[in-house]
C-alpha cells in the first residue's frame, strides 16, 4: 500500500485537498446554518401588515401645486411659439396643383404611375404616396384616366378640411382640315 501512495500520488497533493476540503466545510457551514433558521416557514404577509401599509400609504399625498412638471421641457415656452422653418420645396411642391398637367399614364406589373408636366415643361412620375402641390398634397390613387390628390387646409373656423383634386388627361383634339 506504502508502494502505491509513493507512485501514483504525492503525499503532499493527499494533504492539501483534505485541507482545502474541511476548511471550505469550516467556511460554508456556520452560514448555511443560519440561512436555514432564519427561513420564515410562512412566506406570506399577515393581516395586521397589510392594513398597516394601506394606513402607511392614505397618509401621504402628492400636492403638485407650486411645483414644476418633470416631464415638461424647460426649453419650450409656451408664451413664444418657435416656427420650424419650412422645407425647401422639391419638384412638384413648388406649383399649385391646377398649374400641374397629366400627360399620361403608364401601367403594367409594378402597378400605376402617372406622368405629370409642370408649365415649364418639366416631365415627372409620380406613383401613390408623392407629394405634389404647394399645400401638403399626396397622390392617394391613380386610375386609368386620372390621378386622385389628397390636400388638408384650414378652414375660416379653424377646422381641418380634407380637399380632394382630380388630375385628368387632357386630350387635344385633331382638327379634321389640318390632316
Amino acid at each position: 500500500m506504502k508502494s502505491f501512495i509513493k507512485k501514483n500520488c504525492a503525499l503532499p497533493d493527499i494533504v492539501l485537498k483534505v485541507v482545502l476540503f474541511t476548511s471550505l466545510l469550516f467556511f460554508i457551514f456556520p452560514f448555511y446554518k443560519n440561512l436555514a433558521q432564519s427561513a420564515d416557514p410562512n412566506p406570506l404577509p399577515s393581516a395586521d401588515t397589510i392594513e398597516n401599509t394601506e394606513s402607511n400609504q392614505d397618509r401621504y399625498r402628492y400636492n403638485p401645486a407650486g411645483k414644476r412638471d418633470p416631464f415638461y421641457s424647460k426649453l419650450w415656452k409656451e408664451d413664444s411659439a418657435i416656427e420650424l422653418p419650412k422645407r425647401a420645396a422639391i419638384g412638384l411642391q413648388k406649383y399649385e396643383i391646377t398649374e400641374i398637367n397629366l400627360v399620361g399614364i403608364v401601367w403594367g406589373a409594378l402597378g400605376r404611375k402617372g406622368v405629370v408636366e409642370t408649365p415649364e415643361g418639366k416631365s415627372y412620375m409620380i406613383n401613390v404616396g408623392t407629394p405634389v402641390g404647394k399645400h401638403g398634397g399626396i397622390v392617394k390613387e391613380i386610375t386609368e384616366k386620372e390621378v386622385v390628390i389628397q390636400e388638408f387646409a384650414t378652414d375660416y373656423l379653424g377646422n381641418r378640411v380634407e380637399k380632394i383634386s382630380l388630375l385628368k388627361i387632357k386630350y387635344e383634339e385633331k382638327d379634321e382640315k389640318n390632316t
